[in-house]
C-alpha cells in the first residue's frame, strides 16, 4: 500500500520544470524552444482530403472526391468571427499549386486556384423539409409582430401534423408488408431456388440437343410462327421455305 502511494504520488510530480522557468514566462515547451510535436505543428503541413471532384487546370486530370494531399493549413482572413482557412497542395501529375478556401458563409469550399470543381448540386423539385428555417427579416417581422408570429406558428403545426400521419401510414404499410421477416425470407429463397431449378433444366436441354447456350421457354406466338412454316423439298434447292 505503502508503495502504491509513492509511486501515485510520483507520477503526480513526474515533470520538469527548469529552474530559471517561471509560470509568465509561458509554457516549458515555447521556453525550450520545442518546433512542434508534428508536421503540422512544425511546418503547418495536415493531410486533406478533396471535399468535391474536380480536374487540375494544368494537365487535366481528374481529382476524385476523398483523394489525400499533404497541404499547407494559412490564415485567409474571417467570414464574421468565423475563421477562413486556406489550403495549399500540388497536383500528383504535373507542378500545378492547388488552392482551396473555407466558406463559412455558405457551409462549403471554394476551389479557389488551380482546381475546377466538379458541380454536382442536388436542388430538390420542392421543398420536404417539416420546418423551414426562418430568414433574418422572418425572424426581425415575428418579434415586433405577434400576429405574424401566431401565424406562422400555426403553419408550423398543420404541416407538422401532415407530415405526421404520412409518416404513420408509411409505417403501417411497411409493418403489413415486412411484419413477418422470417416468412418473406422463406418466399424470397424459395422463388430463388425454383427460378434456378428452372433454368438449370432449360440449359440441361440445350445441352441435350448440342447447344452451348440455354433454351427458352416455349410461347404460344413461337407455335404460331412454327405452324406458318412449311419446308418443301425441290430439285433447285435442297430445302424450299414456303409460307402458308
Amino acid at each position: 500500500k505503502n508503495k502504491m502511494s509513492s509511486l501515485a504520488a510520483s507520477r503526480a510530480d513526474n515533470f520538469y520544470f527548469p529552474p530559471e522557468w517561471r509560470p509568465e514566462m509561458g509554457g516549458i515547451s515555447k521556453f525550450q524552444g520545442s518546433k512542434g510535436a508534428n508536421q503540422y505543428e512544425q511546418y503547418g503541413i495536415i493531410r486533406f482530403e478533396l471535399p468535391f471532384d474536380g480536374w487540375c487546370l494544368g494537365c487535366g486530370r481528374h481529382m476524385s472526391k476523398g483523394l489525400r494531399f499533404n497541404a499547407k493549413k494559412d490564415k485567409a482572413g474571417k467570414y464574421l468571427s468565423t475563421q477562413i482557412w486556406s489550403f495549399s497542395m500540388k497536383c500528383y501529375s504535373c507542378e500545378q499549386r492547388f488552392k482551396i478556401l473555407t466558406d463559412p458563409q455558405n457551409s462549403t469550399y471554394n476551389f479557389a486556384e488551380g482546381l475546377r470543381k466538379h458541380e454536382q448540386e442536388f436542388e430538390p423539385e420542392f421543398d420536404d423539409s417539416i420546418i423551414n428555417p426562418l430568414t433574418d427579416e422572418a425572424r426581425r417581422q415575428m418579434s415586433s409582430d405577434p400576429m405574424f408570429k401566431l401565424q406562422h406558428q400555426n403553419e408550423d403545426i398543420k404541416k407538422f401534423e401532415t407530415e405526421k400521419l404520412r409518416f404513420e401510414s408509411l409505417s403501417e404499410i411497411k409493418e403489413s408488408l415486412y411484419k413477418d421477416d422470417y416468412n418473406m425470407n422463406s418466399l424470397l429463397r424459395k422463388a430463388n431456388r425454383t427460378r434456378k431449378r428452372k433454368e438449370k433444366e432449360m440449359l440441361d436441354e440445350g445441352a441435350k440437343r448440342g447447344l452451348a447456350i440455354p433454351l427458352v421457354e416455349p410461347s404460344e406466338a413461337d407455335s404460331a410462327a412454327a405452324n406458318l412454316v412449311v419446308f418443301k423439298k425441290s430439285k433447285s434447292e435442297r430445302f424450299k421455305i414456303v409460307e402458308r
